[in-house]
C-alpha cells in the first residue's frame, strides 16, 4: 500500500486516491486506486521489461510490489480504476493451514 501511495503522489497527476482492504473466506484484497494519468497498458509493458532487466531500467516500484506479492504468494495486478485512473491490486489467498484451522 505504503509503495502504491507512493506512486500515485509522485508520478499520477492524481487528484483523488481511494484505498480498500476487503477479506473473505478466499482471502485478502489490497486495492489502491487513483484518478491520474497512469495508463495500465503501458506500465505493465514497463513492469515486464523491469522484470526481465535484473533492476537496470529504473522502474523499481512496480517491480518491487509485485516480486514482494510473489513471495507471499498473492497475485498482483494494474488495471484501469473505476476513478479513471490507475487501480494497483494485490490478491492474498489464505494459506492451506488457515482454512484447516478456522
Amino acid at each position: 500500500a505504503g509503495e502504491a501511495l507512493f506512486n500515485v503522489a509522485t508520478h499520477a497527476e492524481a487528484t483523488k486516491v481511494e484505498v480498500r482492504v476487503s477479506s473473505s473466506d478466499n482471502g485478502l484484497i489490497l486495492s489502491v486506486a487513483d484518478d491520474g494519468v497512469g495508463d495500465p497498458r503501458a506500465l505493465r509493458q514497463i513492469l515486464r521489461i523491469e522484470q526481465s532487466s535484473n533492476g537496470t531500467v529504473g522502474h523499481r516500484g512496480l517491480a518491487n510490489m509485485a516480486h514482494r506479492a510473489e513471495q507471499i504468494g498473492a497475485t498482483f495486478s494494474l488495471r484501469r480504476s473505476n476513478l479513471g485512473g490507475l487501480q494497483v491490486r494485490v490478491a492474498v489467498p489464505r494459506s492451506s493451514t488457515e482454512r484447516e484451522s478456522s
